[in-house]
């Protein structure tokens, strides 16, 4: 039996292929050509008050903002990673030992309440680190 390439797989190579490229790119020589084609076109956003929001969020550091909701975001940012984060491995311990000490389904807690808390956990912690390190690639991967 023959092993045929598995068309699936593509999506995740393509995923995996985006990070790495990011990665690749912003700490090339490529980052001085990206920023001093792109920083004039970043300028004229920061111009117009309905998109003056996109250069201080996703390049934070380009950007020179005195907003203070902006400041608060970075605030949020990390104490959401981390309560996403500990709240992960809390309703993880409680699956686990429900499952494998108690020998029974667990439905006491967040679990009573909310189908995958975890899966929740993850999606708080995500945001978190959207807030944190606001790059495209991140907010991608987020949604």
């Amino acid at each position: 039996m023959s092993k045929r390439f598995q068309w699936q797989w593509i999506p995740v190579i393509l995923i995996y292929a985006a990070s790495a490229l990011e990665v690749v790119l912003m700490v090339t020589p490529f980052a001085a050509f990206f920023y001093s084609v792109y920083t004039p076109i970043i300028d004229v956003l920061a111009l117009f008050e309905a998109t003056a929001w996109l250069p201080q969020f996703f390049l934070p550091h380009l950007a020179q903002s005195t907003n203070m909701q902006f400041a608060v975001l970075a605030y949020m940012g990390p104490l959401l990673a981390g309560l996403g984060l500990l709240g992960f491995v809390v309703y993880a311990g409680q699956l686990y030992y429900g499952k494998f000490v108690q020998k029974k389904l667990v439905s006491s807690g967040l679990y009573g309440r909310v189908r995958h808390p975890q899966y929740l956990c993850l999606s708080v912690s995500g945001l978190g680190f959207l807030l944190m390190w606001p790059r495209f690639f991140i907010l991608v991967t987020f949604l």
